[in-house]
């Protein structure tokens, strides 16, 4: 792995064979890549979101006019 900067990592390192990590310390960089994931995530699904309800709203609006069908129109809202 490029880039360790880590002392424990280094000396953890250093003692395995050549060109191999132990798996806590793969295992504790992917746990710290995955804990940069779930803020970016929150805003793509927030847009998703969003995006998903105007289209159901423009949908709904077309299919069951308020003014014609204020109670169905309603419900599936």
């Amino acid at each position: 792995m490029d880039g360790l900067s880590d002392s424990s990592a280094l000396r953890t390192r250093a003692r395995e064979l050549p060109d191999h990590c132990p798996f806590p310390l793969l295992e504790d960089y992917a746990n710290k890549f995955v804990a940069t994931w779930e803020t970016p995530a929150d805003v793509l699904l927030d847009e998703i979101f969003r995006t998903l309800r105007a289209q159901m709203e423009k949908i709904i609006s077309q299919h069951f006019p308020s003014n014609t069908y204020p109670v169905l129109s309603g419900k599936v809202r």
